[in-house]
């Protein structure tokens, strides 16, 4: 904010004044909340449980309810290789990628 105030980019007095508020409160509500995380959170349960109702109800939707052993990320160039490895194992794999190609090669198979 000096470096504002002296080249002249902020030059309202108000402006200025809100600006020092701003920061202040934050500094001391980031420390309140460190000191006192579990009395906000308890305090604002309620909302926050309606929020985390809405998002498992929305992941429960498209949760895959199978268990696997390993999961692979990317199956292009090394992916491929374990993938191979994974099959004549017989271990119960997943395989995440976001090559629309690959995905639909691996359907495929």
């Amino acid at each position: 904010m000096g470096l504002g105030v002296s080249i002249g980019h902020i030059t309202d007095s108000a402006i200025i004044s809100l600006i020092t508020v701003v920061a202040l409160l934050t500094i001391i509500g980031s420390s309140y909340y460190f000191i006192y995380s579990d009395r906000i959170i308890r305090f604002l349960q309620p909302l926050l449980h309606s929020i985390d109702r809405w998002k498992q109800v929305s992941q429960e939707e498209h949760a895959d309810t199978a268990s696997y052993d390993i999961v692979v990320f990317g199956n292009h160039r090394t992916g491929d290789g374990i993938v191979n490895m994974l099959q004549k194992s017989e271990k119960h794999f997943i395989i995440v990628d976001y090559d629309p190609q690959v995905i639909a090669k691996l359907q495929k198979q």
